[in-house]
């Protein structure tokens, strides 16, 4: 019997501490090397089983999924909203998750940047703009709540299979022990307020039905806090003005409305703070501008320019404008009794606009 040399392994899963076995394995005459990864049902493992191994290869892996989904948005000149969410969903999000179930627990940001990347090639926004407007206006979830899904999704599954088998005996013996997956992600459902749904006597599905509900209701809620959280900045975050007229984690219409690129990328680049404004200038030169020096240059209104400056006020914009407040006079007849703030809501979240 011969063996392919270069095919056949051997890998020693061991602790980061504990030294690789020096054991001579052999087939015949021929000496077998040991190898440092091993791959099995496409998931990549290490001898040391780090996760972040397996990370780094799946990352890239959607990388080349996500290049290969944008060159044929270049090739087409653009795509539809829904074109793309589906590209997207069904070649790189399966890639992005696979073996989410044994990984999923922890909170990878690499895994995150992957899907922040495709949002930000769809809307073309610049890359100082802020990952909450681009996930709030595209209306996607973080990849954590998918990864704690699937990660509950295999739980339930080993938890609640006959007890003969011994997946489920493994299962319960690691209940037990603190550092193993199973602990950890018992734990986790309780800081969540999912270890009732799991205890629960409901079928699978239901259960998967409720913790996923209860996952996004999370996530809609650290969303808006993470929209209104200002830190130490004196002057707010860049997304004040933002927050004015979104405050819902769900697609903005504009994204299904404006089909072509070039006005989808100022758009979004206006709504989320980017466009090259003395509010935004200011913020990179070099000493800081302070805001109340931000003023326009275009203009004879000593005020600073920001987004409401620009689309409400600056008088260089008054021909574009005219027309924007006819278009908007027409859809609704109380606009001229709504003050600036309200204007400017109006403008901005009204689908038709």
């Amino acid at each position: 019997m011969t063996l392919h040399e270069t095919k056949t392994k051997i890998i020693h899963f061991r602790y980061k501490k504990a030294p690789r076995s020096d054991f001579n394995f052999k087939c015949v005459d021929m000496s077998i090397s040991f190898d440092n990864a091993y791959r099995y049902l496409g998931l990549h493992i290490n001898e040391l089983m780090e996760h972040k191994y397996t990370i780094r290869v799946i990352t890239k892996s959607a990388s080349r999924a996500l290049s290969a989904v944008y060159t044929k948005f270049l090739s087409c000149g653009g795509m539809s909203f829904d074109v793309y969410t589906k590209l997207y969903k069904t070649l790189i999000k399966p890639v992005l998750l696979h073996g989410a179930g044994l990984w999923g627990h922890n909170n990878w940001r690499e895994v995150q940047t992957i899907q922040n990347k495709a949002c930000r090639l769809f809307i073309g926004c610049s890359s100082n703009a802020s990952n909450i407007a681009v996930s709030g206006d595209m209306g996607f979830k973080t990849t954590n709540s998918a990864e704690l899904l699937e990660t509950y999704r295999l739980f339930l599954r080993v938890r609640y299979t006959y007890d003969y088998r011994i997946t489920h005996k493994v299962h319960m013996w690691g209940m037990n022990i603190s550092r193993l997956w199973d602990k950890k992600c018992y734990e986790i459902a309780y800081k969540l307020g999912i270890k009732d749904i799991i205890d629960s006597q409901y079928s699978n599905r239901h259960k998967i039905y409720d913790i996923k509900t209860k996952l996004y209701e999370i996530e809609k809620q650290e969303w808006v806090e993470k929209l209104y959280q200002d830190r130490n900045e004196p002057n707010g975050n860049k997304l004040r003005t933002y927050r004015l007229y979104k405050n819902e984690l769900e697609t903005s219409s504009y994204l299904k409305n404006v089909n072509d690129r070039q006005h989808r990328r100022i758009l979004s680049n206006f709504r989320s703070g980017c466009l090259p404004l003395a509010i935004e200038t200011g913020r990179y030169a070099k000493p800081k501008t302070l805001l109340n020096d931000r003023k326009c240059k275009y203009c004879t209104v000593d005020c600073v320019e920001d987004e409401k400056h620009f689309l409400m006020h600056c008088e260089f914009y008054s021909d574009l404008r005219y027309s924007l407040f006819l278009k908007a006079s027409a859809i609704n007849q109380n606009l001229n009794d709504f003050n600036h703030d309200d204007k400017f809501i109006f403008l901005m979240s009204y689908d038709s606009m």
